[in-house]
């Protein structure tokens, strides 16, 4: 028997962020699905719970990404609402009684940062940390989405 060379070339179809596809329909669908939903998120790390006796730190450094279908550019105000709902008020007495504090700290980070989600360690305790999704619409990917914006706004019920 004779050995035969073949010689065979197959077509990738290569998305924006590099992802591979077999078919140029998979890669349309996952640049139109996937990377168009990604461009309206916006991703924060936000810092709840302040210990009020003696240090004023907080105990649990989170995570939230914040998908807005449009160009509106208020996904903080839509974390900070979400926040409010879950604590009823922005302030609160500073440590020990005195003065005032914020009831928690939100800072923008990018997309890594939130899928690393490092946990807080406080006093040698590692604090879990958790990731959630708000969003009217599920993201492949993220954690299940929290409606936010319908919960306040009547016109996206």
């Amino acid at each position: 028997m004779i050995m035969e060379k073949v010689l065979r070339s197959t077509t990738i179809y290569k998305s924006e962020d590099g992802r591979e596809f077999l078919t140029e329909k998979e890669c349309s669908n996952y640049e139109n699905n996937v990377l168009k939903k990604k461009k309206n998120i916006v991703h924060f790390s936000y810092l709840t719970d302040r210990d009020l006796t003696e240090t004023g730190r907080f105990y649990y450094h989170n995570y939230a990404a914040v998908y807005i279908k449009g160009y509106d550019d208020c996904y903080k105000d839509v974390l900070m609402q979400y926040l409010l709902d879950g604590y009823g008020r922005l302030i609160s007495e500073n440590v020990q009684g005195y003065g005032v504090t914020s009831m928690f700290s939100v800072s923008q980070i990018t997309e890594e940062e939130y899928f690393e989600k490092k946990p807080n360690i406080w006093g040698g305790s590692i604090m879990e940390s958790k990731q959630i999704l708000l969003s009217e619409i599920p993201i492949d990917g993220y954690p299940e989405n929290i409606k936010i914006i319908s919960k306040h706004i009547n016109k996206y019920k």
